[in-house]
Order: C-alpha cells, then sequence, then structure tokens
C-alpha cells in the first residue's frame, strides 16, 4: 500500500511523545498500528492519530521514524510479508520486524466523555508555569503543574511560583499533569479537554488525542504568598542577550533541569551559569542597591523579559508581574 510520506511523517511524529525512552514495558518503544489509527503508549502518556496505513501491528519506532524522515519520494509502499513490513522509497528498500499481536492497551481513548473547549493560550499557560516546578520526586505534588479548573494554572517548587490566567475560563475538573510531560504538549494546537478516570485527554487540531495520567491530590494555596508591597528595580535590557551567551554553559538535555544565577549588589549584576564542561558569568550595570541572590530557569526568564523587565522586592520576595501572570522567587540576601 502507498502512504503519502508527508502525511506518514505527521504522524509519527505527533505520536513520537507516547514513546518510551527504555522498553520497560513491552511495545512501548513502538508504533502501533490500528485499523485507522496510529498510537503509542507509555503508561504515562498515550497518544493516538487518525491515519489509515492498511494493516494492523506492532513496528520499531525508531528505524521506522528514521527512515521516513531520511527517504527523499512522496511516497512510501509499505507491504507485509510474514512477519516484516517491507518499505519501499524509490530505490531503497528495507524490512522492520512487524509483530501481529499487540499488547499495549489500545483502549484508552475509547469512550473519552464529553469533550469542553480549551482557551488558545492553555499551551502557553503550561510552558509559563512548568519552568516552576520541583524536579525533586521527594517533594512529589510540587513537580506537577496544578491546572484548578477554573481560570488559573500554577506550579512551585516551594521557592518559586507561577500563575498564569487564561483567556477564558474551563470547565473541568482541577487536575495536576506532571511538569516533564507539559514539556512535551505545551505546543500542541490543543483544542479540548476531558478529564476522567485518573486519565486528562487532548484533542488537538489535527484530531490528535494525547492522554496524560494525571495526579488526584490537593494543591497548596499559592495566592496567599503572591502580594508584594516593596520598591520596583528595572533589570538592564541586555540581560536577555546574556542569557543567550550564557545558553553555552547552562543548556542541557531537559529544559527544567537548566538554571542561571543572578546575584544583585552595589549597583551590579552577576549572571552566573555552570554546566558539566564549565561556568560563565557576567557583569551588568542595574539602577537599584539591592542587593540579593535568587535561580530562575532561563527560558522563563527570557519569556518574562519579552513582556517586562521590572519586578517588585519586598525582603524576601521578588515579583515579576504582567496582564495575566505572575511570577514568585524567594531571595537569599
Amino acid at each position: 500500500m502507498k502512504t503519502n510520506r508527508t502525511e506518514l511523517l505527521k504522524a509519527l511524529e505527533t505520536v513520537a511523545i507516547g514513546l518510551a525512552s527504555k522498553e520497560l514495558i513491552e511495545q512501548s518503544t513502538s508504533y502501533i498500528f490500528l485499523e485507522d489509527a496510529v498510537m503509542t503508549y507509555n503508561d504515562e502518556v498515550s497518544v493516538r492519530y487518525p491515519i489509515t496505513i492498511g494493516f494492523t501491528g506492532v513496528v520499531p519506532a525508531k528505524e521506522l521514524l528514521s527512515f521516513a524522515r531520511k527517504v527523499k519520494t512522496d511516497e512510501i509502499d509499505m507491504e507485509i510479508v510474514d512477519n516484516e513490513i517491507i518499505l519501499k522509497s524509490g530505490r531503497i528498500r528495507a524490512g522492520l520486524t512487524l509483530q501481529q499481536e499487540i499488547k499495549l492497551p489500545t483502549g484508552t481513548t475509547d469512550n473519552i466523555g464529553k469533550w469542553k473547549p480549551l482557551p488558545a493560550d492553555f499551551g502557553k499557560a503550561l510552558k509559563f508555569c512548568m519552568g516552576s516546578c520541583a524536579t525533586d520526586m521527594s517533594r512529589f505534588i510540587l513537580t506537577n503543574v496544578h491546572v484548578r479548573g477554573t481560570d488559573v494554572v500554577e506550579g512551585s517548587d516551594g521557592h518559586r511560583i507561577s500563575q498564569y490566567r487564561l483567556e477564558k475560563s474551563l470547565d473541568c475538573a482541577p487536575f495536576l499533569i506532571p511538569a516533564h510531560i507539559c514539556s512535551k504538549i505545551h505546543g500542541y494546537d490543543l483544542k479540548r479537554v476531558c478529564v476522567e478516570d485518573g486519565w486528562v485527554h487532548f484533542l488537538t487540531k489535527d484530531e490528535a488525542i494525547i492522554s496524560c495520567r494525571i495526579v488526584s491530590d490537593a494543591y497548596p494555596d499559592t495566592d496567599q504568598y503572591m502580594t508584594v508591597e516593596g520598591y520596583s528595580i528595572t533589570f538592564p535590557k541586555e540581560l536577555s542577550e546574556a542569557l543567550e551567551r550564557a545558553s553555552i554553559f547552562y543548556k542541557k538535555d531537559y529544559v527544567l533541569d537548566e538554571m542561571v544565577e543572578i546575584t544583585l549588589g552595589g549597583g551590579k549584576m552577576v549572571l552566573s551559569a555552570k554546566g558539566i564542561a564549565g561556568w560563565s558569568e557576567e557583569k551588568l550595570r542595574v539602577q537599584s542597591e539591592a542587593e540579593c541572590v535568587f535561580v530562575i530557569t532561563p527560558y522563563l526568564l527570557q519569556d518574562i523579559l519579552s513582556q517586562t523587565n521590572t519586578a517588585m522586592i519586598q525582603s524576601p520576595k521578588l515579583l515579576f508581574e504582567g496582564e495575566n501572570w505572575k511570577y514568585l522567587t524567594l531571595m537569599r540576601g
């Protein structure tokens, strides 16, 4: 059966976030082809994308995705021969192992309840709030982004708090979704949501369904900490460019592991970055006599600086605030 390569590649890349990095669960590093869809499942995330391929079975994901990315023809011909799927693209022929028996659960998206509309800025809210979440599993609740089910999304690690007010209110039950999952899904064009039976399901513009396990537990009240009545500080415009230069040292495989330190004192600011290979410091002038130190996720600081370079200080709190968001961090004196 001939398949449009662009359509196949889009389907494979869309569901790739549901692949496991290691096969702790059998077939969790493979693509599952059904009659009318391709899906992945790793026990935390399951993704289903509508596409008709012409066969049912399980195919190794890494090799199939690489093949679809590297060949240049408009179509890929797929043929089942015994326990192999034969791929043909121009003068190229390749074979991948095909497992006929599907052992992973494929019914995650069966009988989903009523879909509720998502505000257009929901993905943006996830991205903004995930940068404040904890990465230490000893504070498990704080490793999640909290969606209140109203118009507020928030994240915190106990030292930092991000709050984002959505342009429209949600009409679903509140839920907690792991920040590392948010880092994978925030860029999708999420249109609708359904929360039920320990899962949150998102429907995308392309009719893909992204299903994520959620946490049912109480989340701390963050509102009580978000008022700061102190004095303002204006960060230098050059800070954004300095962050770009520092990325040589703070870049890591996982964006939420990235951190920079900012030290204020004596009318100067020092931006410090540290990585496995080395470190950097850059000094900037700042019109403030404040003396403090705080750490922040670099991409989040870049997002903040794109909207404001002014913050309020009331020791030990520093607060950035925009039209529909707040970011608070505790400082070290």
